[in-house]
């Protein structure tokens, strides 16, 4: 597993219940698996919150584990996005005559 990240862990919850990401995608009433996919990759805007309490209970996880993992996937997305942010050159705008 990647280091301790929530996708990696939701993921490898999934597995230990022999669960295929269709199969999640069905108990969440998604239309499909890709949804499953993109949280698992931490790809997208992430996990909604009602979905990872659905999966908290489908995968039989500690809610204060998985709430500690949600807290620092969100940290650090917002450390990266500051970062960039605020290290990124200015953009000099053209003065209109």
């Amino acid at each position: 597993m990647r280091k301790k990240d929530l996708g990696a862990f939701l993921q490898t919850a999934r597995r230990k219940k022999g669960l295929s990401q269709s199969e999640v995608a069905g108990y969440l009433k998604l239309q499909s698996a890709q949804s499953i996919s993109d949280w698992e990759r931490n790809y997208g805007s992430g996990v909604p919150i009602q979905s990872l309490k659905q999966l908290i209970k489908l995968y039989g996880l500690k809610d204060q584990q998985v709430f500690k993992l949600l807290l620092d996937h969100e940290f650090q997305k917002l450390k990266r996005c500051l970062t960039e942010d605020f290290y990124s050159k200015p953009v000099r705008r053209k003065r209109r005559s």
